[in-house]
């Protein structure tokens, strides 16, 4: 099962939004241990693992990308690299592993992940900005039936004894 989300309609997009906030996760911690100068095996072993903690609707992604991680690290403790470990997962989109495979080609794994960690927060706030604009016609929708609903309870009443009293 592949977790890139280029074909599925917006009607999944919690599903998409909790992909983005872990992906940009993933990248950024990878980065920032990769900065420090840990190992890409420890990186990855404790990257995976930190996906123990979970909500209520996300525990089947975070269960797929720690599962990825999982493969992922195998893979390069077996002399593979990173993004061939990633990308047999299956887990994780392709245009995620293809950077990392120019920055291992490069030598600027750290910038790499960095970049890759700002891309998918700003196509997770793009996503949420989308759907903040998408629940704002609804929610007008429901404030004017609860001002019309008001507005015939208190309306209606008086025209029912406007009309009585003319008869």
């Amino acid at each position: 099962m592949v977790i890139a989300q280029a074909g599925i309609p917006a009607t999944i997009s919690r599903l998409s939004i909790n992909t983005g906030f872990d992906q940009s996760r993933f990248d950024s911690t990878l980065a920032e241990m990769q900065a420090l100068r840990i190992g890409l095996i420890g990186s990855l072993e404790t990257n995976g693992g930190q996906r123990e903690s979970v909500g209520y609707l996300g525990r089947g992604i975070r269960y797929l990308l720690r599962e990825g991680v999982a493969k992922a690290t195998e893979s390069v403790i077996a002399g593979s690299s990173l993004m061939q470990g990633l990308e047999e997962s299956g887990h994780f989109p392709k245009s995620m592993t293809g950077m990392i495979g120019i920055g291992e080609e490069a030598g600027a794994l750290e910038k790499t992940l960095s970049r890759l960690s700002h891309f998918f927060r700003l196509q997770l706030d793009y996503r949420l900005g989308n759907q903040s604009k998408a629940l704002e016609p609804i929610l007008l929708m429901v404030v004017f039936g609860m001002v019309l609903f008001l507005a015939l309870s208190v309306f209606l009443p008086m025209l029912k004894m406007n009309y009585r009293l003319k008869r």
